[in-house]
């Protein structure tokens, strides 16, 4: 990562914000996928009272991440604990960190939405994954340039792959994607998620 100091107060508070990325020994700071991210903060609080020292950590993610951090993160905050303690760290490279399984091409299902956007498929992605409950999201295909090109997720077990291929194609109302839903009340909550960004008052939907 690419990082400032946002903040330091010694021994009690300091915060980076991140704002690009290392590839190939080359930093990124300008790509439209570092800008996506840029500026998420990383927090490290320490308290204390009694004579115990307390360590507080938040950490700004997507999606994308989100399945790294909680498989590394419990086992990056247990060597930092042994090593105050004076024990030895574990290796963190020794857990066998499990990638998004999902990706262009890999999927079991026989027919796959493949859906086209003009740039945004990585933020339509973090869109759906937003509203969903059951979803998942799965490996990112670079781009040129460090940008994306495209991507694969799961929503409610279905799932779909995204593509940046250019403005040559655009959304129309040409295909639609039918959504079971278990009543009323779900039907009005997705459809106010799905529809507040694009019209101020969604039509009523049954």
């Amino acid at each position: 990562m690419v990082s400032n100091v946002a903040e330091n107060r010694p021994n009690e508070f300091m915060s980076f914000e991140h704002i690009g990325e290392v590839k190939g020994g080359v930093e990124d700071t300008t790509s439209e996928r570092v800008k996506a991210r840029a500026g998420a903060h990383e927090n490290y609080m320490l308290t204390e009272a009694n004579g115990v020292t307390t360590l507080k950590v938040t950490v700004d993610i997507n999606e994308e991440f989100k399945a790294y951090f909680e498989n590394t993160w419990p086992l990056a905050m247990e060597n930092i604990k042994a090593l105050a303690e004076g024990l030895p760290a574990k290796n963190l490279a020794s857990q066998n960190y499990q990638e998004p399984k999902i990706s262009i091409g890999s999927s079991k299902q026989k027919i796959v939405p493949f859906l086209w956007f003009d740039g945004q498929a990585e933020e339509a992605m973090n869109f759906y994954l937003s509203i969903f409950k059951n979803a998942k999201a799965g490996k990112i295909m670079p781009g040129p340039g460090g940008t994306v090109m495209g991507m694969a997720f799961q929503l409610e077990g279905q799932d779909f792959y995204g593509l940046n291929g250019g403005p040559m194609f655009k959304f129309t109302k040409g295909i639609s994607l039918f959504i079971n839903c278990e009543g009323q009340q779900e039907v009005d909550e997705l459809w106010e998620k799905l529809f507040r960004k694009v019209q101020k008052k969604a039509d009523v939907a049954g």
